[in-house]
């Protein structure tokens, strides 16, 4: 896939069918091993989000404890310069969950891009 294109069907498949109207205009910022980070508009606000979708989130143990944790921290973080957590989105059904979907506020840079800060 084409850096900025998304197959909304198959980004959206896990969540429920309610939080897919709720955002629009989605494009690819970033991925990973197992996730990919879609920026979209959040339709009742007009603002920029980052939705991050965590897949096969309970398959390894060791990586299902990283996402919790990240969601604890951001959930409990209040502080200008980190982004705040918006929204999990829930699954479309609880005998399917394997996936994550994680709103959060939308930042321009990711952290190898800002933490250099010329320290060699």
């Amino acid at each position: 896939m084409p850096s900025g294109e998304i197959n909304e069907e198959a980004f959206w498949k896990g969540a429920s069918p309610e939080a897919r109207g709720r955002y629009r205009n989605l494009v690819v910022a970033g991925q990973g091993a197992y996730s990919i980070v879609a920026r979209a508009v959040e339709v009742s606000s007009g603002e920029t989000v980052a939705i991050k979708r965590i897949a096969e989130v309970f398959y390894d143990a060791h990586e299902a404890k990283k996402v919790l944790r990240e969601i604890r921290l951001l959930r409990d973080f209040r502080h200008p310069n980190i982004i705040t957590l918006r929204e999990l989105i829930p699954p479309s059904s609880l005998e399917t969950f394997e996936d994550m979907f994680v709103v959060t506020d939308f930042m321009e840079a990711d952290n190898d891009s800002t933490s250099s800060f010329g320290i060699n």
